[in-house]
């Protein structure tokens, strides 16, 4: 079986130094991608006040009662007045503008699996064999090394039973995935000993990414790592907040007696 290319070149990959600790050639390789929000308009009609005219009338007189009425006048009061200077000629209408908002969408991080063919050569009917045997040697040992470990409590039959059925499972998954290999190997047509026969899929490891790759990746999981941090700090603190108790008289309480739908809190009507 081909050897996943693993170099001194990659075990000195600076990608290994990221904050988010060291980096395992062995595990599989994410491709890191952002997709970009939608944006949000939002629309708002914008009143702006009439100005004043310059013409006066018996009210707009310098005095100090005047000065301490108009600092003292309710906006219904100030409506109204306002209402009558545009009537009077005193003030220019007010202008009533359309402001549109248009407030960028965020960005959200996303990532898939990198696959890769895997490439073989053509085993000959000799290597079939041989690694049948190697396959079941291999397990021989494993399954004399679990049978030193056996645990208190449990007989040695039992022990046995349950160590020689785990044999029988991993020597047919490793026989599954040789006979896959073959299978493929016959269906190109080639004869034994060519190179360079197409297998099956699999994962792409961090190992066989470029130093520059590994880096950007490395630098892309830990922005997603720590926006999906933050976002968990924030519904926890929600959490906490909402489980705190509240008083008789407070706005939250009364909105949840009325059943009304504020801030995530009360039930919907």
């Amino acid at each position: 079986m081909s050897q996943l290319p693993i170099t001194s070149r990659v075990k000195r990959s600076p990608a290994k130094s990221q904050e988010s600790g060291s980096i395992d050639p062995d595990k599989p390789a994410k491709a890191y991608f952002s997709t970009p929000g939608e944006d949000i308009t939002t629309t708002e009609e914008v009143t702006t006040r009439g100005e004043l005219t310059g013409k006066k009338d018996a009210k707009q007189m310098s005095n100090e009662a005047w000065k301490k009425y108009l600092a003292n006048e309710t906006p219904e009061q100030k409506a109204k007045r306002t209402k009558r200077e545009v009537k009077e000629g005193l003030r220019t209408p007010d202008k009533v503008e359309t402001k549109t908002t248009v407030e960028e969408g965020k960005p959200t991080t996303g990532s898939v699996d990198l696959k890769v063919a895997q490439k073989s050569d053509v085993m000959q009917p000799w290597e079939v064999a041989r690694m049948q045997r190697t396959i079941k040697k291999e397990q021989r040992q494993i399954r004399k090394s679990k049978l030193k470990q056996r645990p208190e409590g449990t007989s040695r039959s039992a022990w046995r039973k349950q160590v020689k059925a785990e044999e029988n499972a991993a020597e047919q998954q490793q026989f599954a995935a040789l006979s896959k290999r073959n299978e493929k190997a016959r269906a190109s047509g080639k004869r034994g000993g060519s190179s360079n026969v197409a297998g099956f899929d699999r994962d792409r490891t961090v190992g066989e990414n470029t130093v520059k790759r590994q880096t950007e990746d490395a630098k892309l999981a830990q922005e997603a790592k720590k926006k999906e941090n933050t976002s968990n700090m924030f519904k926890g603190f929600v959490e906490k907040a909402s489980a705190l108790p509240m008083r008789s008289d407070s706005p939250a309480k009364k909105a949840l007696a009325s059943g009304f739908k504020m801030n995530g809190y009360g039930s919907k009507k």
